[in-house]
């Protein structure tokens, strides 16, 4: 049981850390979206590091494996409901893509991360969410059952902020963030039921890979500069809609360049270029539906299909 769960754990590591090293070469770190995606890898690796430790640890009666247990096993209940914060920042983030995400989660995720902290320390001499017995194996505690409520409510209201907020983004985007936090939740539900069962940080690892699928999706079809769809993505949408159109079905098309964008260039340098481009572009999105499709294929290139 032991060698299992630690080959389970340094397994989903490397997935991690594969993703990590392949995602580095192509997302730019700047972006928050990007960092707090790689908080989240960064944090699920430690987690998944210091639960190898404490399962390792587990019968060790002498005292350093004590000391070790009682670091490591504190570590992982508090770094819990720390990685299910940043996963709701993330979530919260694709909808408001300003600071005020930040804000959002720390009202709602903050006092109950200081119960945890608060919890998590008392349990090292007592019996709350764990207590450590002679033979310094760990066992669930009697309030051991609100560390998964915490995390679990948290998920679920990150669930609910997406719904409710489903008119400000893309149908593609909805779902994505919809289905990302699922594997968690099925995991907290069972973790409740089942007491020997630690499925929390192996299912954290699959929303991960998922986000992870979504992010490639999103790299190759996307333009980097205005977030709006590219010439690939256009050219296969026309393929697509003229192969599987409807008869009484018509597809309209806009065309948009920008005059003398040339000159805005020359005269002002590309980074007020670059600024007009994005403008632009939330002209298009306010004066067009949210499920017709808007491209760039090319410098100040722009077609909608309505």
């Amino acid at each position: 049981m032991v060698l299992e769960s630690v080959q389970t754990n340094l397994i989903s590591i490397l997935i991690l850390l594969i993703i990590y090293f392949s995602l580095i070469k192509h997302a730019h770190k700047k972006y928050y979206l990007n960092k707090i995606f790689y908080i989240l890898l960064w944090s699920n690796i430690t987690i998944l590091a210091f639960d190898s430790i404490a399962v390792y640890l587990s019968g060790d009666t002498s005292l350093l494996a004590r000391a070790l247990m009682m670091f490591s096993i504190s570590i992982y209940y508090i770094l819990q409901l720390i990685i299910v914060m940043f996963w709701m920042f993330y979530i919260t983030f694709n909808v408001e893509q300003n600071m005020r995400a930040f804000k959002y989660v720390v009202l709602v995720a903050g006092p109950l991360l200081t119960v945890q902290i608060m919890y998590t320390l008392l349990s090292l001499n007592g019996n709350y969410l764990f207590y450590i017995d002679q033979n310094n194996v760990v066992f669930r505690g009697e309030l051991f059952f609100l560390s998964p409520l915490f995390s679990f409510s948290l998920v679920l209201i990150s669930l609910v902020y997406v719904l409710l907020n489903r008119f400000k983004l893309k149908k593609t985007d909805f779902w994505a963030l919809l289905v990302f936090p699922i594997p968690t939740v099925i995991a907290a539900i069972l973790q409740l039921i089942y007491q020997n069962l630690n499925l929390m940080w192996p299912s954290m690892v699959l929303s991960i890979l998922i986000v992870y699928i979504y992010i490639q999706s999103r790299m190759t079809n996307t333009d980097a500069l205005t977030g709006v769809y590219n010439r690939r993505e256009y050219e296969y949408q026309i393929a697509y809609r003229l192969n599987n159109r409807h008869q009484n079905k018509v597809i309209s098309g806009i065309m948009i360049d920008i005059n003398d964008f040339k000159q805005i260039n020359d005269d002002y340098c590309h980074r007020v270029g670059d600024v007009a481009l994005v403008q632009l572009v939330e002209i298009l999105r306010n004066s067009v539906r949210k499920d017709d499709f808007i491209a760039r294929i090319g410098g100040d290139e722009f077609v909608v299909i309505i």
